[in-house]
């Protein structure tokens, strides 16, 4: 019996030590990304943009923007885990301004190349090939890695339906190379926006569905093309921001609790904002009391 196994374990085994072999050589830096919105907030936008998602014959890119501390980076989250519970392939990147040395444009790429890799031999055994014959372009080449890793092994999947291929979710675009992206990080930053301006615009590429977040970036809005969808996003709504009212936050420890896993010191204030705009209104926050909440308000 476990002779007949053999053959297949034999693939597997071998499978893995090329993505093992591949993943020394390319090396994967990368960050998670942070966690996801509370349940029950974003329902909107969310349902909206997985709509967008599942339309394989309209916007590959969807840009969502939107100020500091809208949430942005939850709600690419959000967008993931929604994804990968639909069985849907995601491949995950996050920028940091903070660590512009490490998480830069050839790791993006580096990234992506590497989750197809995981997911189709033929994309796999391309960059093997193209690693083992020492034709990968030195990392400062990032327009030559960009070819190398991704428009010419990305080719081989066109025989894949759109529905089926992964979606790169992208977060925090803005911030590679640093906010203001001087001294070193301006090359890569404008290495970053060349090789997503052909992402978006080279036949074979456009077949996959990219999710970035961003702030409002005046050089990544010339870049984007008139037929990127933009997702404006605002300061959530007191119906948007509030979970679902039911026991689970009957109480005011059970919400202030909501409040710090929210935003910290942000969620809390939002939280005594809104129970202060029932207070005012003669309307009830919770099933029990109100008072509560804005009287911890005024404690800050």
């Amino acid at each position: 019996m476990a002779s007949n196994f053999a053959p297949a374990n034999a693939k597997v085994v071998a499978e893995q030590k090329e993505l093992d072999n591949l993943v020394r050589v390319l090396g994967e830096n990368r960050l998670f990304l942070h966690k996801p919105c509370i349940e029950g907030t974003r329902r909107f936008v969310l349902q909206e943009i997985e709509n967008e998602i599942q339309n394989v014959d309209d916007h590959n890119v969807i840009w969502i923007r939107g100020s500091p501390g809208v949430r942005k980076s939850a709600l690419a989250a959000s967008i993931a885990a929604r994804l990968q519970e639909q069985d849907r392939h995601v491949i995950l990147f996050r920028f940091d301004c903070t660590k512009s040395t490490t998480i830069t444009t050839d790791a993006l790429w580096r990234v992506v190349a590497l989750g197809l890799a995981r997911l189709y031999p033929s994309v796999r055994q391309h960059i093997l090939d193209i690693v083992k014959n020492d034709k990968m372009p030195d990392p400062s080449n990032i327009d030559g890695r960009f070819k190398c890793l991704i428009k010419m092994p990305l080719f081989m999947l066109n025989s894949v339906p759109r529905g089926e291929l992964p979606v790169i979710v992208i977060d925090a675009l803005d911030e590679c190379g640093g906010l203001r992206h001087d001294s070193s990080g301006k090359d890569g930053h404008k290495g970053l926006l060349r090789t997503l301006n052909r992402w978006i615009r080279i036949d074979h590429l456009k077949r996959f569905k990219l999710v970035i977040t961003s702030r409002h970036d005046e050089f990544i809005q010339r870049m984007f093309p008139a037929s990127v969808l933009i997702f404006l996003l605002a300061t959530m709504s007191s119906q948007e921001i509030l979970p679902p009212m039911t026991s689970t936050y009957s109480s005011s420890h059970d919400l202030i609790q909501w409040g710090r896993e929210m935003h910290g010191s942000k969620g809390l204030l939002i939280v005594w904002s809104l129970a202060l705009q029932a207070f005012l209104s003669g309307q009830q926050l919770l099933p029990t009391s109100s008072k509560w909440i804005p009287g911890y308000g005024l404690a800050f």
